[in-house]
């Protein structure tokens, strides 16, 4: 009733005065602050409804920021026990090498006169061995690259709800900004980055490897560099280090 007496109003000249002597413009300014306050409750209950989407967005974001950081520290645990499974592997490859070497050493004798092919196959032995231990280190490899795809599925969850509600990171200045005790949002989500490529580097050098493996004494060093478990992976131990006090707080 209020509204139809308001559109009827509002096309008369609004500084017409009534028999009364009040204008136009007082009765509407008069009708829209008492009318039952239905004008101010529709707009202070948008302003309540925005208030909350924003701070329901807010936990959101946060929840999927530890969620992915707390996904991020059982990944280096897996992968830390994948990497102790290459160390009996590379054991044993290694004294393969080895015996290839001893094998190809060695020299001329009254067996090799007598059986001529015994060094050929003898090293055709070795090589099989060395191929059924790589073959079972590529499948750990392709373990550990599943187990990088989950994790990078897990950070782009989060980036999207970052990317796509910016606003709702900017509406708390802490969060945002970050504070003494961990890093702004910004950070946090470029430090997922840096992280998906620190073990996807990792796990990529460790494929060329083997795909160039020559039987060497020196390719087997290079192989226990990037696959060995104790290997610190100082890149995300700092980052996990700087995130302890984030993931901590409910």
């Amino acid at each position: 009733m209020i509204q139809n007496e308001m559109s009827a109003l509002c096309n008369c000249n609004p500084h017409r005065r009534f028999p009364d002597g009040r204008r136009l413009v007082t009765i509407i300014k008069f009708n829209i602050g008492i009318g039952n306050g239905v004008f101010a409750k529709q707009a202070l209950s948008r302003r309540h409804r925005n208030c909350f989407q924003i701070l329901s967005n807010m936990e959101i974001l946060r929840a999927s920021i530890q969620k992915t950081y707390c996904a991020i520290e059982i990944h280096r645990t897996k992968w830390n026990e994948i990497l102790r499974s290459f160390e009996s592997s590379l054991n044993v490859l290694a004294g393969l090498v080895d015996q290839l070497e001893c094998v190809k050493k060695t020299e001329p004798c009254e067996l090799s006169r007598k059986f001529p092919d015994l060094q050929g196959k003898l090293e055709q032995i070795i090589r099989a061995l060395m191929e059924e231990e790589m073959t079972s280190m590529i499948v750990l490899l392709e373990e550990l690259n599943q187990l990088n795809l989950k994790i990078k599925s897990i950070c782009e969850v989060t980036y999207k709800l970052y990317v796509e509600d910016s606003d709702t990171a900017q509406s708390n200045p802490a969060f945002f900004q970050g504070t003494s005790l961990y890093p702004p949002i910004s950070q946090m989500i470029e430090w997922m980055d840096d992280i998906n490529l620190c073990y996807a580097n990792k796990l990529t050098n460790a494929k060329y490897l083997l795909e160039i493996f020559d039987c060497s004494s020196q390719a087997i060093v290079n192989l226990q560099n990037i696959l060995d478990f104790r290997s610190n992976f100082s890149t995300v131990d700092a980052i996990m280090a700087k995130m302890s006090i984030f993931l901590l707080e409910k």
